[in-house]
């Protein structure tokens, strides 16, 4: 009796390292995709694995570069600065947290996907962060308009983000840009076919939307954004 306790103990133990292994173990899991041509400031995102990465495939003829912030806005990386368009993987390892983007593409247009090594219980970790993490959002402006070349002032309430979606509903040439007081460009893209193109921005204050539409019905929508703390 005392020898099968002693065997099915065994087995138990076993039974339980191996579970405690298997959850151990981790997976590049694809997380985020973005696509676009010109600038774009990507929503927050959190890091919950021990390391992750970002797969770019940039294409044109211009300049391609990435930029990564940490949820103070301050830049923490360059993850790629490029005039040579080719695919590249950037690999980073370090502390979890709220991150986003700034991809920047000169006559280029470009896809980014982020990976993240996770085990199962950094998955579901994560996995129910984007079930919970709800920002509070507003409308602040809509625009609309078909053969335009218009510029359009806005304003952004103190302590809130914003985000913008231009969609281009034909297949007409659209360009769109936010520009800040101080010059910087959170959004420069151009759209020639059916496509909407989203753009976030964390810093209010007063912004210029600069519209260029060549016979094309097009659709402008901007939100204040308040993030969960």
């Amino acid at each position: 009796m005392m020898r099968r306790h002693w065997i099915i103990g065994m087995v138990c133990a076993f039974l339980a390292l191996g579970s405690s292994a298997w959850a151990a173990k981790g997976r590049w899991v694809e997380t985020q995709v973005w696509s676009g041509s010109g600038t774009i400031v990507t929503e927050p995102f959190l890091i919950n694995g021990p390391k992750w990465r970002l797969l770019y495939a940039p294409r044109g003829t211009g300049s391609f570069e990435i930029r990564v912030h940490d949820s103070a806005g301050n830049v923490i990386e360059t993850a790629a600065e490029t005039r040579e368009l080719v695919r590249g993987t950037r690999t980073f390892k370090g502390d979890k947290g709220l991150r986003y983007l700034t991809l920047k593409g000169v006559d280029a247009s470009w896809e980014v996907r982020l990976e993240q090594y996770l085990n199962v219980v950094e998955e579901w970790q994560l996995t129910q962060w984007l079930r919970g993490w709800k920002p509070a959002v507003e409308p602040v402006a809509v625009w609309v308009g078909q053969s335009t070349d218009a510029e359009f002032e806005l304003v952004i309430p103190a302590g809130n983000s914003w985000k913008v979606m231009v969609t281009n509903e034909s297949h007409g040439r659209l360009s769109a840009t936010m520009e800040a007081e101080d010059g910087r460009l959170p959004l420069n893209a151009v759209l020639e076919s059916p496509q909407q193109v989203v753009g976030w921005g964390y810093r209010s204050g007063a912004y210029k939307l600069n519209i260029k539409a060549d016979n094309t019905p097009w659709r402008v929508e901007v939100f204040g954004v308040v993030f969960p703390r």
